[in-house]
């Protein structure tokens, strides 16, 4: 900003702020504010957008779920009287309980094709051409997101929480302990929308900080683009951050729908 002689920061997100709230001895925080993502635009995608970001401690992903199936009924009923809207053509309805599925297990149920078996990715990558998608993948678990996006995604109308994503493309989330290839994460989808994100969050310093560095270095080598770690937020996770989890509800997505 040139009238104060500084340097100025959109904000992409307040997570890492709220957990260092939750190191420091808060049990449930939460912020709404605005945001900037330099993305796409699409129908469902802006990148300027208001969202409700919170973080609960002792609390993992299903707590979230709960929550998430939780508030748009309540919203509905306050706002509307009533869980039952027309989205897309669809009458989709909000009451409770959801339908809870892993990725896995929703692509196994549409294609036949199960990508817990794959134990490479060129066996993946196989699965996938025999799909009739020829974009190769870096990874097992890549592979399977590739085929939930293209054969899934649009199919899922009701209100679904779709769980179980790949490690690979959750380097915030807490692997699942009865099958680390999976994270404890969660998106929502209506109306074949993806409408949230949300994860119990890796807690453990060592894993997050080698994490990140893998994150960057594939990042620079992409773009040429170098990034600064913040070791602060890493120094706090090493005084202790208890199992924590949160939801990231965009208001306008919400609004929309």
């Amino acid at each position: 900003v040139n009238a104060l002689g500084c340097d100025m920061y959109l904000a992409i997100s307040h997570e890492l702020y709220l957990k260092r709230l939750i190191v420091a001895g808060y049990d449930k925080v939460y912020t709404i504010g605005r945001y900037f993502r330099n993305e796409g635009i699409d129908r469902s995608h802006h990148p300027e957008f208001s969202m409700v970001e919170t973080m609960a401690a002792y609390e993992n992903y299903e707590y979230n779920m709960n929550l998430v199936e939780e508030m748009f009924r309540e919203v509905g009923l306050s706002a509307f009287g009533r869980t039952e809207f027309k989205v897309r053509g669809h009458t989709i309805d909000f009451k409770q309980p959801w339908r809870r599925v892993s990725m896995a297990e929703a692509v196994r149920e549409k294609t036949g094709v199960d990508f817990r078996e794959c134990g490479s990715a060129g066996e993946a990558n196989a699965k996938l051409a025999g799909l009739g998608i020829h974009e190769a993948q870096p990874s097992a678990g890549e592979a399977l997101v590739k085929a939930f996006e293209l054969t899934v995604e649009a199919t899922l109308v009701q209100p679904t929480l779709v769980f179980g994503h790949p490690v690979e493309i959750s380097p915030l989330a807490k692997p699942m302990a009865e099958d680390p290839r999976f994270a404890e994460r969660f998106e929502i989808f209506i109306a074949g929308m993806e409408c949230g994100d949300n994860w119990s969050e890796q807690n453990d310093p060592a894993h997050l900080l080698e994490t990140f560095r893998q994150a960057y270095r594939a990042e620079e080598r992409d773009t040429g683009k170098f990034h600064t770690m913040d070791y602060d937020f890493i120094e706090a996770l090493e005084y202790g951050m208890p199992p924590t989890t949160g939801i990231g509800p965009g208001v306008e997505r919400m609004a929309m729908i």
